[in-house]
């Protein structure tokens, strides 16, 4: 929330996340350096290797994410009904 107390729209919250780690370059890195080292150079199909190895990292990082985010709100609402 903004000083103000306004909170943002929930679809604008979502779209400058995703923006913010599509145009991350340390990801595209990541993904190059690393990840490409988990595909063998004889692989009949690399690409599609690639994209599956980043789903599975997309998709953990997701549940971490939510995981982060729970225990975040959980802590917020805590600390806020003890305030009173």
């Amino acid at each position: 929330m903004s000083p103000e107390g306004d909170s943002k729209p929930l679809t604008q919250v979502v779209t400058g996340g995703v923006l913010t780690n599509i145009l991350s370059p340390k990801l595209s890195i990541f993904f190059l350096a690393f990840l490409s080292q988990f595909v063998p150079s004889d692989a009949a199909a690399p690409l599609s290797r690639m994209i599956g190895l980043r789903a599975v990292f997309m998709a953990l990082t997701f549940v971490v994410f939510v995981g982060y985010g729970a225990f975040a709100a959980r802590v917020c609402r805590h600390v806020i009904s003890r305030r009173t």
